[in-house]
């Protein structure tokens, strides 16, 4: 019974530095909202809107990001909600460039575009989301001027 104890004390040991690294990387996960861009899709009337986030991780830690999920504004209006379920692998000190299809009514694009085409305004879109970084929850809140 005695030659158990240290064993059970080093794997207790090796548990929490696990966690212990874990959450130190995860302080040095950085999400950034960057942009929006579309893409032309044969046979569509519309484009495809995709959002564009950049990962920076600056821990030696490879992290898998689990989840995205926010809402986006353009000019305080709702364009649409995201959600990206896909897992995406970040290696350590390293950044990445994340596109995420963006599921839009066609009436929200429609009031957007009239709005800005009308009052002839620079738009500002806004993100307000949650990042799921193996179990650590990341919040975003980022505003971005595209003119």
């Amino acid at each position: 019974m005695k030659k158990i104890i240290p064993f059970a004390i080093g794997g207790a040991a090796l548990i929490f530095y696990y966690f212990y690294s874990k959450s130190s990387a995860a302080k040095k996960l950085k999400v950034y909202f960057k942009t929006l861009k579309t893409k032309k899709v044969k046979g569509q009337l519309l484009p495809d809107f995709y959002a564009v986030f950049m990962v920076v991780n600056g821990s030696n830690t490879s992290f898998n990001i689990r989840s995205i999920t926010g809402d986006l504004f353009i000019n305080d209006q709702s364009l649409a909600s995201i959600q990206s379920l896909e897992g995406y692998k970040i290696p350590g000190n390293s950044s990445t460039l994340i596109d995420i299809r963006l599921v839009t009514p066609v009436f929200n694009i429609a009031s957007i575009v009239a709005s800005l085409i009308f009052k002839k305004q620079k738009f500002t879109v806004n993100f307000d989301g949650i990042v799921n970084a193996e179990g650590f929850q990341i919040p975003i809140t980022q505003k971005v001027s595209l003119n």
